[in-house]
């Protein structure tokens, strides 16, 4: 244990209140996309969700043999969120296994909720992007710079790609709550605009992408992989978006995007050990320092 001085914050907001709270901000954007695409998507949502949920039961109680916790949620986000990652068209094993690989390696390999390096959802599409290409790929191109695909987008490669408005506008809204912090998405967004407008790019194709909401509001933002200082995670989301400017402008969007948040979390201990503010008693005891040489420079 580590015992720190006070004062301490105390906050109503658990970590379970949070990742519920993601689940629920996340279920408009399933049922649109079920809305949008039938039965079939439908199927893909309840098979990646109960294969993370019985992955999850598992793995705790008989591999583990420890608390089983599914109460707090983590499993569902993590079943819905690759359920958004797969193409619309894939075969119900595709959520079901890329799941189970994210519950079982992704997370409880490195200990479990609050340990892990890299966000399972991401490493379960990684996986199966890996392993079978030929179902994963989805032709895919910038839409037309059309302001109306930002509300219903028009062309739908994976599940998520439905309205990138939709998707922005519920992320703000955990942004207003306080359950995600701004730096992150704000810095992210801010940096792919910024980059596009300087290379003559066009914003407006990029943003009309819910891939690109999905990336700065829901999945660069988990909290257990992004640093927890205010500079470290200004730098955080600079980074994932200026990789996925780079990734879009000679390559995939979708995979850009992806891949350069994974590429973050790897170097966010980086970045936080970088980041990280001295301590009040360190600048008062180097304050005390100096004053001494400067009495003895004196004398």
């Amino acid at each position: 244990m580590i015992v720190t001085p006070p004062p301490h914050i105390k906050s109503s907001k658990t970590t379970s209140r949070i990742i519920w709270a993601e689940a629920a901000v996340l279920s408009p954007v399933l049922a649109l996309s079920v809305y949008l695409l039938g039965l079939d998507a439908y199927n893909t949502i309840l098979t990646s969700v109960f294969a993370a949920v019985a992955t999850e039961a598992v793995v705790q109680k008989y591999i583990a043999r420890g608390e089983v916790t599914l109460s707090d949620g983590s499993a569902v986000v993590t079943g819905m969120l690759l359920a958004l990652l797969v193409p619309k068209n894939a075969p119900l094993w595709i959520p079901a296994v890329g799941t189970t690989f994210a519950i079982v390696v992704a997370k409880h390999v490195f200990g479990g909720y609050g340990s892990y390096v890299f966000n399972p959802a991401l490493i379960g599409w990684a996986f199966l992007s890996v392993a079978w290409p030929s179902v994963m790929t989805t032709e895919y191109a910038l839409p037309a710079n059309s302001l109306s695909n930002m509300l219903l987008e028009s062309r739908v490669g994976v599940m998520a790609e439905v309205s990138p408005l939709l998707i922005a506008a519920l992320g703000l809204l955990l942004v207003s709550l306080r359950y995600f912090n701004w730096r992150i998405p704000a810095a992210y967004v801010g940096t792919v605009a910024l980059a596009m407008l300087l290379t003559r790019g066009s914003f407006v194709a990029l943003a009309n992408t819910s891939v690109i909401s999905l990336s700065a509001f829901f999945l660069a933002t988990d909290t257990v992989p992004a640093p927890v200082t205010k500079l470290g995670r200004l730098v955080y989301g600079f980074g994932c978006g200026a990789l996925t400017v780079i990734y879009s402008l000679w390559g995939n969007v979708l995979v850009g995007s992806f891949y350069s948040i994974l590429l973050m979390n790897a170097i966010s201990p980086f970045v936080e050990r970088f980041t990280r503010p001295e301590a009040i008693g360190a600048i008062l005891q180097l304050t005390g320092r100096l004053k001494g040489l400067r009495a003895v420079g004196g004398k």
